[in-house]
């Protein structure tokens, strides 16, 4: 009697909250049929869809205190059951305010016709498709629907090859449609999921730490129903850091080198990850020489097409020179080096945001990693500094935090779960032609109160190593 009693109290602790996740899926679910095509954008309920987001966010704060003060190990099946039914109520949702997945769709097309993605951009192509090339052609008339929809359309694609692969499996399981990348996204998920359990382990607070990732409201959203491939990234990442607490670190690099052959930025762990105390020399070289051929075989294509006479179509190129969007910290970094560089400043910027990665990678690197944990802390440090310094403060770049989220617990960063998705009032603002609202003012109130917890544990520290020391 005595064991089945924690459960059973936990059960009923749990069934609020989830229960009230599972009505949030529903309800973003439904609310979704209310934008987009036929509806007109002034008529789309943004204010209730980001209040909607935000009581999510709330909500699963909510299950994880209740999961933390739980050690019951038995509660990982129903979180992973929760988990699962909210994937599957925003499956068949309507995309909600982006249309990213339009490029998804047509690089895929492109890729598994066996055609150069980088080639041309998508506009060249509307105009001009026969200079294209006969194999180009059919394709056009074929995804026009599809092609007229993508977004940037005067730019190439952005996204190396690996991600063209999962884009290219979603076509061949289904043509032109959203469906095909949500199967694709969900067995990338799933996996991610299982890896996390591995690298959390058999501890009691397992369903809490996998809660992180496996409830998060935000994820649910941008990943099932804004269709970002972000999952392509991110089972990689996963993979790389479960693979460094177990000491596998040739495994880890081979991961690490296929998360940048999806999205450039993981290369910032690649030093952390060699860094390993205790590690053999042969296993550092190997480790680095598996990562390095890797990342270079998978990015080249990319690569080349920024760097080559139509790399002023190039997505990478434009992203990397201009691209600003949702930012905090960078814009008061730009408006400081407007002071000295008024004409460069964008570039000085951003060239300063590169100086203070590389300072804070050579301080983490002071000491070598201890163990997996610790170097899943670093990464942590590493990947958050890259999200909250960026140009591109987006909500679904803040999805690559949370494997190391999962594995090293920050409540800061936790909240930005929250506040996030208040960046989908920037639309509204748009409508009313005070896009500068937003910009300069609403955007602080997604990242001020994680700056300041975060301000407040950086002064907390010190102080507490004090005391312990007396």
């Amino acid at each position: 009697m005595n064991e089945r009693q924690p459960t059973t109290d936990s059960l009923r602790a749990l069934l609020a909250p989830l229960a009230a996740l599972v009505a949030w899926g529903v309800g973003t679910a439904l609310l979704s049929r209310r934008f987009g095509a036929p509806n007109l954008p002034a008529d789309e309920p943004i204010a209730a869809f980001v209040l909607l987001q935000v009581a999510g966010g709330v909500i699963w704060l909510w299950a994880l205190v209740v999961l933390r003060r739980r050690s019951d190990t038995r509660l990982l099946w129903l979180v992973l059951g929760v988990g699962l039914v909210l994937r599957l109520a925003l499956f068949f949702s309507t995309p909600i305010l982006e249309n990213d997945y339009q490029r998804y769709l047509w690089d895929g097309a492109v890729t598994a016709h066996g055609l150069d993605p980088y080639a041309h951009a998508p506009a060249d192509l509307l105009t001009h498709a026969a200079s294209a090339g006969p194999a180009w052609a059919p394709l056009v008339v074929e995804g026009r629907a599809v092609l007229e929809h993508v977004n940037h359309p005067h730019l190439a694609t952005i996204y190396p090859p690996v991600a063209q692969g999962a884009f290219a499996i979603a076509h061949r399981l289904a043509p032109w449609k959203p469906v095909g990348l949500r199967v694709v996204w969900l067995g990338l998920d799933l996996a991610a999921c299982l890896l996390l359990i591995l690298g959390i382990g058999r501890t009691a607070d397992r369903a809490w730490r996998l809660g992180i990732y496996w409830l998060n409201p935000l994820l649910l959203k941008e990943v099932y129903n804004s269709l970002h491939m972000e999952m392509v990234l991110l089972v990689f990442a996963t993979a790389a850091l479960v693979w460094a607490t177990r000491r596998r670190i040739v495994l880890a690099c081979g991961a690490l080198g296929l998360a940048i052959g999806a999205k450039l930025w993981p290369v910032i762990w690649l030093p952390l990850l060699l860094r390993g105390r205790g590690l053999r020399r042969r296993h550092v070289v190997l480790g680095c020489v598996t990562a390095g051929v890797l990342a270079t075989f998978l990015v080249w294509p990319l690569l080349r097409a920024a760097l080559g006479p139509t790399g002023d179509a190039s997505g990478l190129g434009a992203y990397a020179r201009a691209w600003e969007m949702n930012d905090s910290a960078f814009v008061v970094l730009q408006a400081l080096m407007r002071f000295v560089l008024p004409a460069q400043a964008p570039i000085a910027a951003r060239a300063a945001v590169g100086l203070l990665l590389l300072v804070l990678l050579a301080w983490q690197m002071r000491r070598p990693v201890a163990d997996g944990h610790d170097f899943a802390q670093r990464a942590l440090v590493m990947v958050a500094a890259l999200f909250l310094l960026s140009p591109t403060q987006f909500p679904w770049y803040f999805l690559w935090c949370l494997p190391a989220l999962a594995l090293r617990p920050s409540v800061p960063l936790l909240l930005l779960t929250v506040t996030l998705p208040l960046y989908y009032l920037r639309f509204r603002f748009v409508e009313w032609g005070r896009a500068d609202w937003f910009d300069y003012g609403v955007v602080w109130l997604q990242f001020v109160p994680t700056w300041v917890l975060l301000a407040r544990e950086y002064w907390q520290v010190p102080r507490l190593r004090t005391v312990e020391a007396r």
